[in-house]
């Protein structure tokens, strides 16, 4: 690891809103096992690397950047777990909305230019005249 000294990253801190990730997220919610993966088996040893500069402030240590938990832990900038649960269903709702359009779009590809074709295939005059420049050229 180099010189550099990073700000302290303690996940488990309690200092800081929210006190516990747990408070928040739901125990086997997939944010724990980033958490983990982060904390536990990430290699951030290039990352470190990168960090020679002695002048100024220290940096956030590279772990903030990848979990956002601690880094936006303001009250303000943080978007609560129970807002984002009653937020799901208006979110799931634009997700499904979104996949139906791209269904629809889909079909309607599908029927101008057939189930079998992806739409932007070169039309068959372009490619009959680059088969024949293609046996030319031999």
């Amino acid at each position: 690891m180099s010189d550099k000294t990073f700000r302290p990253w303690d996940p488990d801190q309690q200092i800081l809103f929210p006190p516990s990730i747990s408070d928040f997220v739901p125990k086997g919610h997939l944010a724990h096992f980033i958490r983990d993966v982060v904390r536990n088996d990430l290699d951030l040893s290039a990352i470190f690397a990168r960090y020679t500069e002695r002048r100024g402030q220290p940096p956030c240590h590279p772990a903030l950047d990848g979990t956002k938990m601690k880094a936006n832990a303001s009250k303000h900038a943080a978007m609560s777990y129970a807002r984002m649960k009653k937020r799901e269903p208006e979110l799931a709702q634009l997700v499904a909305e979104w996949m139906e359009a791209a269904r629809s779009a889909d079909e309607e590809e599908d029927q101008e230019h057939g189930s079998d074709r992806r739409g932007d295939e070169l039309p068959e005059h372009i490619r009959e005249k680059l088969k024949k420049l293609l046996q030319a050229d031999g």
